[in-house]
């Protein structure tokens, strides 16, 4: 039987002549398509934000710094003498209080009196050979003047046993010394508090021998406290140090965030600044001395400042005159900040800051008393971009139909 059709060479010739056609047909047509016309002015909508104004005036800038607690009185207690432990205060226990001149510890004393005694004993004979040596040089001076002799000034030193009188007046002297020495030794076997403090520790009891050195305890102060702060350098201008004629430094607010509750603090005045640099932080060291750390003499309620505690302290330095205050979070990087200029526009400034606390940043150059400081965080921010306020916007919307 005969087939019948095309071929299959003809009908793919047949098809890509099809594919042809088409493909012209539809150059043709994306050729003369008209191109629309695109519109360029593109309407900018104002940012919504939110501003606070800067104020110009005189400002005491708050420096905040930090450090630890010590007494100002610390006395390691040790014995002058030697002796056994015979008696001891009851007072003498760690944690107790003591006041100036009471007695701690008292030492056996027996062998301390018998060497003043001997003491005494010397110097009474040595003050009997002085009076018999004055009886002496009075009859040579008498002998001398019998024998009418001119005598040389060394002579009449001789004759008159002007040696042997020096002589006994040191002897005397010697022996003075000795009797001093020796009461001062019979004192020292009581060993009493130098001032009025609390009992850190105590080494020895009753029986315990004791040589001269050898420590008995130790006493902290309880009159005042220091807190020595490290301050940056660049802030030590700014406080106020104790001047002549008794002017107090700056008042500093001392809190314990680790042992006191909150709103619990206490205040101290600057006394002085070390004259020595930290070795690793290179920062400052200014002293605050805080009166009755421990509370005893306060209102119930004041917390007890701990020798060893690490306390943070707040001062308010010398005022900054003439310059802008604001919040030291809208400083902005490279130390600009936005403000809202009266057109309606941002305007991206450039500060001149002087001084940074832990809340503001004092600027003089950089913006006028009274300007709008945009508060909000901007997506998109460059310069004289339109800028809205709250008001504004309530006040466009009452306005439309």
């Amino acid at each position: 039987m005969k087939r019948t059709g095309l071929g299959p060479v003809l009908t793919v010739m047949l098809s890509g002549a099809l594919l042809a056609l088409a493909g012209v047909v539809v150059l043709v047509i994306f050729l003369t398509e008209p191109e629309p016309e695109r519109e360029r002015a593109v309407k900018k909508t104002p940012m919504l934000v939110e501003v606070v104004t800067a104020e110009r005036g005189s400002f005491a800038p708050e420096i905040v710094a930090t450090g630890r607690v010590r007494a100002a009185d610390d006395a390691v207690l040790a014995a002058q003498v030697a002796g056994r432990v015979v008696e001891r205060s009851p007072a003498f226990e760690p944690g107790a209080f003591v006041t100036e001149g009471a007695l701690l510890l008292r030492l056996e004393a027996a062998e301390h009196a018998a060497a003043l005694a001997q003491a005494e004993a010397d110097l009474a004979q040595a003050e009997a050979a002085l009076a018999l040596e004055r009886g002496s040089q009075e009859v040579a001076r008498l002998e001398a003047a019998r024998a009418g002799r001119e005598l040389s000034e060394e002579e009449t030193d001789l004759v008159g046993r002007g040696p042997q009188l020096r002589a006994a007046e040191a002897a005397v002297k010697g022996a003075q010394a000795a009797v001093d020495r020796a009461r001062l030794d019979l004192a020292r076997t009581r060993i009493r508090a130098p001032f009025d403090g609390q009992v850190l520790s105590r080494a020895v009891s009753v029986g315990s021998l004791v040589g001269p050195g050898d420590v008995v305890g130790r006493l902290l102060g309880q009159t005042a406290y220091q807190a020595d702060l490290a301050v940056p350098v660049g802030v030590i201008d700014r406080i106020e140090l104790p001047g002549q004629g008794g002017a107090a430094g700056s008042t500093v607010v001392l809190r314990d965030r680790a042992a006191w509750a909150e709103g619990q603090t206490r205040e101290g005045q600057i006394v002085s600044v070390l004259g020595q640099l930290e070795e690793q932080t290179r920062m400052a060291r200014v002293l605050v001395e805080v009166p009755d750390p421990l509370g005893r003499a306060s209102e119930a309620d004041t917390p007890a400042l701990m020798a060893g505690a690490w306390v943070e302290g707040r001062l308010l330095g010398r005022p900054l005159e003439d310059v802008v205050r604001l919040p030291r979070e809208l400083v902005r990087r490279d130390d600009t900040t936005w403000v809202m200029a009266p057109d309606g526009t941002l305007d991206i400034r450039s500060l001149d800051l002087v001084f940074t606390d832990e809340t503001w940043a004092y600027d003089r150059g950089g913006l006028e008393g009274g300007e709008q400081i945009v508060i909000t965080n901007l997506s998109r921010v460059s310069q004289g971009a339109p800028l809205r306020l709250p008001e504004a916007s309530k006040a466009s919307e009452a306005d439309a139909p």
